[in-house]
């Protein structure tokens, strides 16, 4: 399994062949980006204490909601350690369709499904999530001590996300084709017409766009969106293609139709292992940080077997196998510790706890931010 996240494919077939500048040296990893860090947009109203279980009595089984292709490769060996936990998985194409998803009936149903730093605030705020304890996963204090409590899993002492891999929004590129590039403002040059493949889904438009125009993506309002539309505007017409599905993605540019792209630096390394003049690069005016992890839905069905199933996907194996088949940035410090020294300095993660202790995320998009930027964005693809 390469492609880490099965999402819903938004293909829009544009412009035609451009030609290209030379290869250029290799150039080294970039570290992460420094943005402004995430504000608690959260009710302030005290959380409900987290679920206790008696005894380990496992219930027969769990009901999980993932990306698809991401932790397929941890399913059967948990269910064989676990016979009584049989997981059940169902699959969502984007963090605010997981949203929904779990709103449309999950809540007493699911037991764990996947969010990130941008969204799981919306979870808590619509009432879909109980807290975590930390204290019922024997691997917890194996995490990064900046992946424990933290502005992007914690809200009022409890804990409601924990996380599972982290990565970055950034460049990627075919240095045979463009040369080395080192700004956003490369996705609107016109040599590289028809060959741009744009980021679909709304963080993914909107960062790129909004630091390319010289505003910070936390600005969301009415003037805002007006400054960042034009750009957009003219991505319509520099973009081969929109992506919102991670093996699209990466087979876009291993095929040669991309030469550049708006992707999570996993897609580049997944890229990368097939085609080595495929790089990433974090723009000089800036990129998105972000955690992924496992949330505990409100009234759990089977929560003895949902903390086990946490646990078991950030245990150390299952966090270096997480790094070697996804390529992405292991939560998991003593996983990190045991990769290919070669695979942990590509995944920003050879320096211990150094390497994620100056982390910062951009404030979490609020429902309303989602919603006008997301109108927006829908009336540019249409040509309004």
């Amino acid at each position: 399994m390469k492609g880490p996240r099965s999402l819903l494919v938004s293909m829009v077939l544009l412009m035609g062949l451009l030609a290209a500048c030379g290869p250029t040296p290799t150039m080294p990893p970039a570290a992460p980006p420094t943005a402004t860090p995430t504000v608690s947009t959260a009710p302030t109203a005290a959380p409900p204490q987290p679920t206790t279980a008696p005894s380990e009595t496992y219930e027969g089984s769990v009901n999980v909601l993932a990306w698809g292709g991401y932790i397929d490769y941890a399913i059967p060996p948990f269910e064989e350690k676990y016979p009584q936990c049989k997981v059940n998985i169902s699959y969502f194409s984007s963090a605010m369709e997981a949203i929904n998803k779990v709103k449309a009936g999950g809540v007493g149903t699911l037991d764990v499904f996947f969010s990130t730093n941008n969204f799981f605030d919306r979870a808590i705020q619509a009432d879909l999530v109980q807290p975590i304890d930390p204290s019922r996963l024997e691997n917890y204090t194996h995490l990064f001590k900046a992946f424990q409590p933290g502005v992007y899993n914690e809200r009022h002492g409890a804990v409601y996300l924990i996380p599972y891999t982290w990565g970055t929004t950034g460049l990627i590129f075919n240095r045979a084709k463009t040369g080395d590039l080192t700004s956003w403002s490369a996705l609107w040059d016109p040599r590289f017409k028809g060959r741009v493949i744009y980021g679909d889904g709304v963080p993914e438009a909107w960062v790129p766009a909004a630091l390319y125009v010289g505003i910070s993506p936390e600005e969301r309002d009415e003037a805002a969106i007006e400054k960042v539309r034009p750009a957009l505007q003219a991505m319509m017409s520099q973009a081969r293609a929109l992506w919102s599905n991670g093996d699209d993605l990466v087979q876009l540019l291993v095929n040669g139709e991309g030469w550049l792209a708006v992707g999570w630096d996993g897609l580049a390394r997944q890229a990368a292992a097939q085609v080595p003049d495929i790089t990433y690069v974090l723009p000089q005016e800036g990129a998105q940080t972000w955690v992924d992890g496992l949330m505990l839905v409100k009234n759990a069905p089977h929560p003895n077997c949902a903390y086990r199933f946490i646990d078991w996907l950030i245990s150390d194996e299952m966090q270096i196998q997480e790094a070697e088949i996804n390529r992405y940035s292991p939560a998991n410090a003593v996983a990190a510790s045991r990769l290919d020294p070669e695979l942990a300095k590509a995944l920003f993660v050879d320096k211990g706890e150094e390497s994620v202790a100056n982390l910062k995320f951009y404030r979490p998009f609020t429902e309303e931010e989602q919603l006008r930027i997301s109108e927006m964005w829908t009336e540019v693809k249409a040509g309004q």
